[in-house]
């Protein structure tokens, strides 16, 4: 906002929410085939951005703020249900979980008493699932379980005011839960003639501004105070990023060859 006021005020807000689920599953079923693929990919993506301007022209203050956000909860999951019954050559079930997920805020102000805020946060929290259930009896040469998650994550926020009188600040957040799992229930029976392979991969990358800032706030004027801060937490004690491999109590895993 620009004009011939004391007060001048220009903000701007962008939050995107992503909640994708994707599913493929055998359940409570009696299934022979010459070879059988279970598979599910999920990939969003979101890329929040926002820019905010404010300037006074009279000898009140101007305060510019931006503030972006991605929120991203990603179900992937591939299974075979409970009480079924699989017979076959190669049974390969597979979930594969993508994600990139960007949020940006600049502002800036000019005035008397100035003062620019920018705050961007992503937030992602994912279950990426190869599961067989309790209860089931398989029966194939090769078995190929993988459970597979990639995040790419990044924010950046870049703030600046110049007056008498300044203040500003940015300050960045990035939070990344879930992960990879594979799962296999209670009193189940695998039998395999070749091999059984599983995996569980859980990868995390921030590199988006690797060689660049992603963070900057800076003010000019007689009396100025800026506020920095960045994080990221990878995990949280209620919600780990982890890969793991859960064999339930009772079952037995066999390769004959």
């Amino acid at each position: 906002s620009v004009g011939l006021i004391a007060v001048a005020v220009s903000g701007s807000v962008a939050n995107l929410t992503l909640t994708p689920t994707v599913k493929a599953y055998i359940e409570n079923s009696d299934v022979k085939a010459e070879e059988i693929l279970i598979k599910t990919e999920g990939n969003p993506k979101a890329h929040a951005i926002t820019s905010g301007l404010s300037v006074s022209l009279g000898i009140g203050a101007a305060v510019g703020a931006s503030l972006s956000s991605v929120s991203g909860t990603m179900g992937v999951s591939s299974y075979i249900g409970d009480s079924s019954i699989i017979k076959t050559t190669i049974l390969t079930v597979s979930a594969d979980g993508k994600g990139d997920l960007l949020a940006e805020s600049e502002a800036s102000s000019a005035g008397v008493i100035a003062g620019a805020g920018c705050d961007s946060k992503t937030l992602s929290d994912s279950n990426i699932l190869a599961g067989i259930g309790s209860n089931t009896k398989i029966e194939v040469s090769s078995l190929i379980m993988q459970s597979v998650h990639n995040i790419d994550i990044d924010s950046t926020a870049d703030s600046s005011s110049i007056g008498l009188g300044t203040g500003n600040g940015a300050v960045v957040s990035n939070t990344v839960t879930g992960g990879a799992i594979v799962d296999i229930g209670t009193n189940t029976e695998i039998q395999a003639l070749d091999a059984i392979s599983i995996d569980a991969v859980n990868k995390l990358s921030k590199k988006k501004f690797a060689n660049g800032q992603n963070l900057n706030s800076g003010s000019a004027g007689l009396f100025s105070v800026s506020v920095l801060e960045s994080k990221t937490n990878i995990g949280t004690e209620e919600n780990p990023f982890a890969a793991e491999v859960n064999i339930g109590q009772g079952s037995t895993l066999t390769v004959e060859g």
